[in-house]
């Protein structure tokens, strides 16, 4: 697991976060899945839950939890309250990025900015689309996010300071040259057992997105998912073992075309129609996946799974 910018923060969010009136924040989410789903289910995905304090709100006004985030460390403060509330609500450290559920669900929430923490606006464009992928026909995505105005007027270049009787933070803003990323600086100072304090700083970076460019990006999620176009529904097979000698590649109207992986997809010159390929790893089909760009869903020793990058 990589770090993520939030492990000691983790141990003091919810202190930090007092000011936020999740109960409130927790009832406009509930109207707005109540007034727009059209799913019959009552599963819902806390997307980059943190401490899950959304997510229990969220359990407790009926709804099947699961909640996902990045960072252990935010995810063991949920852990513990899960446990001590005795709530049923399912927890997974994935990153959204390569958001991977056994199913979908009814409705998908991100709060509280969580997006414009992704490293990119293609990132972003990602994750959208994996909530489609993820989301049953008829459910709803609700999200928020930090606006440029806020970035540019509020957020950036400032300094607030906030003190608990186990923590005092300093948080540093700096808006960057772009005029649409700031950089995040936080010096914890933790009260330690003898009466002194350890400091601890942490970088945490957010970008923020012009109306139209999330609008666009939502619409080509879209259209990536429900594509009329048969290939991008898809996937081609290539293993080098014995059993699977060639290649079955699976094609429009039902039709099943077997090529020799050393005489096809390993060579550049030929297209891939396909939107997935499965092939094993290290493979002469994998290095030139790899080399086109094609990006890796899932890999283990044995094998690798392939999206075609749009």
């Amino acid at each position: 697991m990589q770090e993520t910018g939030y492990e000691t923060f983790s141990f003091y969010y919810d202190a930090l976060t007092e000011n936020v009136n999740y109960p409130a924040r927790a009832a406009y989410l509930d109207g707005l899945v109540q007034k727009y789903k059209q799913s019959a289910g009552k599963v819902m995905l806390d997307l980059a839950c943190g401490t899950g304090t959304m997510t229990e709100e969220m359990a407790e006004r009926g709804y099947d939890m699961i909640g996902v985030d990045y960072s252990e460390g935010m995810l063991g403060q949920a852990m513990e309250k899960k446990i001590e509330k005795q709530l049923p609500i399912q927890y997974v450290c994935q990153d959204m990025r390569e958001l991977e559920l056994y199913g979908t669900v009814d409705a998908v929430i991100c709060t509280l900015d969580s997006l414009n923490h992704l490293p990119s606006f293609e990132d972003v464009t990602t994750v959208f689309q994996r909530v489609w992928e993820s989301t049953e026909t008829g459910g709803v995505f609700v999200f928020d996010m930090n606006t440029l105005y806020k970035h540019r007027e509020l957020l950036g270049n400032q300094v607030y300071v906030y003190e608990t009787d186990a923590v005092y933070c300093v948080w540093e803003n700096a808006l960057c040259e772009d005029n649409c990323t700031v950089e995040i600086t936080l010096d914890l100072f933790q009260l330690c057992a003898d009466g002194r304090y350890r400091r601890t700083e942490e970088q945490i970076t957010e970008r923020a997105y012009a109306p139209e460019q999330v609008q666009a990006a939502l619409e080509k999620s879209q259209a990536a998912v429900d594509s009329e176009d048969p290939w991008d529904h898809t996937a081609a097979y290539a293993f080098l073992d014995e059993v699977h000698c060639g290649l079955l590649y699976g094609v429009p109207d039902g039709m099943g075309i077997q090529f020799d992986e050393n005489s096809y997809l390993e060579d550049a010159a030929n297209p891939v129609y396909a939107r997935y390929v499965f092939t094993s790893a290290g493979s002469n089909t994998a290095a030139r996946l790899t080399a086109d760009g094609w990006s890796v869903l899932y890999e283990s020793e044995k094998c690798v799974l392939y999206e075609r990058t749009r």
